[in-house]
Protein backbone atom coordinates (compact mmCIF):
# COMPACT_ATOMS: atom_id res chain seq x y z
CA UNK A 1 0.00 0.00 0.00
CA UNK A 2 2.89 2.36 0.79
CA UNK A 3 4.36 1.73 -2.63
CA UNK A 4 0.99 2.57 -4.22
CA UNK A 5 0.74 5.86 -2.29
CA UNK A 6 4.31 6.73 -3.19
CA UNK A 7 3.67 5.97 -6.88
CA UNK A 8 0.61 8.24 -6.86
CA UNK A 9 2.56 10.97 -5.10
CA UNK A 10 5.37 10.85 -7.68
CA UNK A 11 2.86 10.73 -10.54
CA UNK A 12 1.14 13.86 -9.19
CA UNK A 13 4.52 15.53 -8.73
CA UNK A 14 5.39 14.82 -12.38
CA UNK A 15 2.14 16.53 -13.42
CA UNK A 16 3.17 19.53 -11.34
CA UNK A 17 -0.23 19.88 -9.69
CA UNK A 18 -0.24 22.27 -6.76
CA UNK A 19 -1.78 21.44 -3.41
CA UNK A 20 -4.76 23.76 -4.07
CA UNK A 21 -5.40 22.09 -7.42
CA UNK A 22 -5.32 18.66 -5.77
CA UNK A 23 -7.88 19.84 -3.22
CA UNK A 24 -10.15 21.21 -5.95
CA UNK A 25 -9.87 18.02 -8.01
CA UNK A 26 -10.62 15.92 -4.94
CA UNK A 27 -13.67 18.02 -4.07
CA UNK A 28 -14.96 17.77 -7.63
CA UNK A 29 -14.51 14.01 -7.61
CA UNK A 30 -16.41 13.75 -4.33
CA UNK A 31 -19.24 15.90 -5.76
CA UNK A 32 -19.46 13.76 -8.89
CA UNK A 33 -19.61 10.58 -6.81
CA UNK A 34 -22.32 12.14 -4.62
CA UNK A 35 -24.37 13.16 -7.68
CA UNK A 36 -24.23 9.66 -9.15
CA UNK A 37 -25.19 8.16 -5.81
CA UNK A 38 -28.14 10.53 -5.36
CA UNK A 39 -29.37 10.03 -8.92
CA UNK A 40 -29.17 6.28 -8.45
CA UNK A 41 -31.27 6.52 -5.32
CA UNK A 42 -33.83 8.87 -6.87
CA UNK A 43 -34.73 6.77 -9.90
CA UNK A 44 -37.53 4.31 -9.43
CA UNK A 45 -36.29 0.88 -10.33
CA UNK A 46 -38.37 -2.19 -11.03
CA UNK A 47 -37.13 -5.70 -10.95
CA UNK A 48 -38.64 -8.34 -13.16
CA UNK A 49 -40.29 -10.36 -10.41
CA UNK A 50 -43.97 -11.16 -10.68
CA UNK A 51 -44.60 -9.43 -7.35
CA UNK A 52 -44.04 -6.01 -8.89
CA UNK A 53 -45.91 -6.79 -12.10
CA UNK A 54 -49.25 -5.59 -10.70
CA UNK A 55 -47.72 -2.29 -9.56
CA UNK A 56 -46.09 -1.73 -12.94
CA UNK A 57 -49.31 -2.57 -14.77
CA UNK A 58 -51.33 -0.22 -12.57
CA UNK A 59 -48.87 2.64 -13.14
CA UNK A 60 -48.92 2.00 -16.89
CA UNK A 61 -52.72 2.07 -16.99
CA UNK A 62 -52.85 5.31 -14.97
CA UNK A 63 -50.39 7.01 -17.30
CA UNK A 64 -52.21 5.69 -20.37
CA UNK A 65 -55.51 7.01 -19.04
CA UNK A 66 -53.93 10.40 -18.37
CA UNK A 67 -52.56 10.54 -21.92
CA UNK A 68 -55.94 9.58 -23.38
CA UNK A 69 -57.63 12.28 -21.28
CA UNK A 70 -55.19 14.88 -22.59
CA UNK A 71 -55.90 13.74 -26.16
CA UNK A 72 -59.66 14.06 -25.59
CA UNK A 73 -59.21 17.57 -24.20
CA UNK A 74 -57.12 18.55 -27.21
CA UNK A 75 -59.80 17.26 -29.59
CA UNK A 76 -62.58 18.96 -27.60
CA UNK A 77 -60.73 22.26 -27.83
CA UNK A 78 -60.71 22.03 -31.61
CA UNK A 79 -64.36 20.98 -31.94
CA UNK A 80 -66.80 23.72 -32.98
CA UNK A 81 -70.53 23.62 -33.52
CA UNK A 82 -71.91 23.49 -37.05
CA UNK A 83 -73.75 26.81 -37.24
CA UNK A 84 -74.76 26.57 -40.90
CA UNK A 85 -77.30 23.79 -40.31
CA UNK A 86 -78.60 25.29 -37.08
CA UNK A 87 -78.14 21.99 -35.33
CA UNK A 88 -76.01 20.87 -32.45
CA UNK A 89 -74.05 18.44 -34.58
CA UNK A 90 -70.33 18.61 -34.00
CA UNK A 91 -67.60 18.75 -36.61
CA UNK A 92 -63.82 18.81 -36.39
CA UNK A 93 -63.50 21.21 -39.33
CA UNK A 94 -62.83 24.92 -38.97
CA UNK A 95 -64.21 27.28 -41.61
CA UNK A 96 -61.27 29.44 -42.66
CA UNK A 97 -63.62 32.00 -44.20
CA UNK A 98 -65.35 32.76 -40.89
CA UNK A 99 -62.93 31.62 -38.16
CA UNK A 100 -61.33 34.19 -35.89
CA UNK A 101 -57.73 34.13 -34.70
CA UNK A 102 -58.37 31.94 -31.65
CA UNK A 103 -60.19 29.30 -33.71
CA UNK A 104 -57.44 29.27 -36.35
CA UNK A 105 -54.81 28.73 -33.65
CA UNK A 106 -56.43 25.39 -32.84
CA UNK A 107 -55.05 24.06 -36.12
CA UNK A 108 -51.75 22.18 -35.92
CA UNK A 109 -48.83 24.46 -36.73
CA UNK A 110 -50.90 27.66 -36.80
CA UNK A 111 -49.90 30.12 -34.11
CA UNK A 112 -51.02 33.68 -33.53
CA UNK A 113 -48.81 35.06 -36.33
CA UNK A 114 -50.09 32.68 -39.01
CA UNK A 115 -53.67 33.09 -37.81
CA UNK A 116 -53.34 36.87 -38.10
CA UNK A 117 -51.90 36.50 -41.61
CA UNK A 118 -54.86 34.32 -42.63
CA UNK A 119 -57.35 36.88 -41.29
CA UNK A 120 -55.45 39.75 -42.99
CA UNK A 121 -55.36 37.86 -46.30
CA UNK A 122 -59.08 37.18 -46.04
CA UNK A 123 -59.81 40.87 -45.39
CA UNK A 124 -57.67 42.01 -48.33
CA UNK A 125 -58.73 39.37 -50.90
CA UNK A 126 -62.16 38.26 -49.75
CA UNK A 127 -63.19 34.72 -48.89
CA UNK A 128 -60.99 31.78 -49.81
CA UNK A 129 -62.20 30.07 -52.95
CA UNK A 130 -59.99 26.99 -52.47
CA UNK A 131 -57.98 25.53 -49.63
CA UNK A 132 -54.83 25.71 -51.78
CA UNK A 133 -55.17 29.51 -51.69
CA UNK A 134 -53.59 29.30 -48.21
CA UNK A 135 -50.27 28.76 -50.02
CA UNK A 136 -50.37 32.49 -50.89
CA UNK A 137 -49.86 33.31 -47.21
CA UNK A 138 -46.26 33.84 -46.18
CA UNK A 139 -44.95 30.90 -44.16
CA UNK A 140 -47.61 28.41 -45.14
CA UNK A 141 -46.09 25.84 -47.43
CA UNK A 142 -47.06 22.47 -48.81
CA UNK A 143 -46.19 20.57 -45.62
CA UNK A 144 -48.11 22.86 -43.25
CA UNK A 145 -51.09 22.91 -45.63
CA UNK A 146 -51.05 19.11 -45.81
CA UNK A 147 -51.07 18.94 -41.98
CA UNK A 148 -54.16 21.17 -41.62
CA UNK A 149 -56.04 20.36 -44.82
CA UNK A 150 -58.26 17.72 -43.25
CA UNK A 151 -59.31 20.04 -40.43
CA UNK A 152 -60.43 23.05 -42.50
CA UNK A 153 -63.38 23.79 -44.72
CA UNK A 154 -64.56 26.67 -46.87
CA UNK A 155 -68.28 26.31 -46.09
Amino acid sequence: MKKFKRDIFFWIERLQITRKERIVISCLMVLVIMMFTISGLMTKKYNSSSENYAAILKEFEEKSAAIEERKKLAVNDSVIENEEKGTNTVTLKININTADITELQKLKGIGSTYAQRIVDYRQENGEFKSIEELLNIKGIGEKRLEDIKTFITLK
